[in-house]
């Protein structure tokens, strides 16, 4: 998770589309749609599973950013697996 904001943060849409499973995962240039942010911090508020011997875990976040000189928040809870013995993000929890 904290990879995967980095690679937001410094702009490495090749390191997020690696990182993100090939079932759910955009086409490359599809992550480039949208204003640029400047991310401005990560706060991790739970984890479960993700464990050496789970296929799935679950990250819930809150991502702080400007864009367009206004401040945002994205909160989401995440879910990974494994793919090819990786941890990959799946896709936003929907409950």
């Amino acid at each position: 998770m904290r990879a995967r904001y980095s690679a937001y943060a410094l702009d490495l849409p090749k390191f997020i589309y690696k990182t993100w499973c090939s079932r759910t995962r955009p086409g490359f240039r599809d992550l480039r749609d949208g204003p640029l942010q400047d991310w401005l911090g990560l706060k991790v508020l739970r984890v479960a599973q993700g464990q050496v011997e789970d296929q799935t875990g679950v990250v819930e976040f809150i991502a702080s950013y400007a864009t367009r000189g206004s401040f945002e928040q994205m909160h989401e809870v995440s879910e990974f697996c494994r793919e090819q013995g990786r941890w990959v993000y799946l896709g936003a929890a929907v409950s």
